[in-house]
């Protein structure tokens, strides 16, 4: 198993970082890389479209500890579970994003921490544009 963890700190508030990350409909403007088109679910679930092919995703958000957990589901099983964290900075928040990846060849792992990297930079410059 690989682990690639990356961070970005937002000019906004965790208020506003927040609820930007635990808003399911949001992925698609900043996880470009990955999310590649999102229908929102009545279960609570949405389904998305991804390079591995459609998958269910739950997000499971909790303010009080800043955590907005992204499991994801092919064929009823859990396929990937992808933790993230924003903590208040004061007037900014740090947002931590960690991939738990399977063994792949360190190209490919370096491919998937550039494509995170990108998408924490989107990320970062769109909450700071609504903020």
């Amino acid at each position: 198993m690989r682990i690639c963890a990356e961070s970005v700190i937002v000019p906004a508030s965790f208020e506003k970082v927040f609820e930007y990350i635990a808003e399911p409909s949001n992925l698609p403007s900043w996880s470009v890389n990955f999310i590649l088109g999102l229908e929102k679910g009545a279960d609570g679930k949405h389904r998305v479209k991804t390079p591995m092919g459609e998958q269910e995703l739950e997000i499971k958000p909790d303010k009080k500890i800043g955590t907005v957990d992204m499991i994801f589901y092919k064929d009823g099983q859990r396929t990937m579970f992808v933790p993230t964290r924003a903590v208040p900075l004061g007037e900014e928040t740090l947002y931590l994003f960690t991939l738990i990846l399977p063994d792949l060849p360190d190209k490919a792992v370096e491919g998937a921490r550039a494509d995170l990297q990108e998408e924490l930079f989107l990320l970062r410059d769109q909450v700071a544009h609504i903020a």
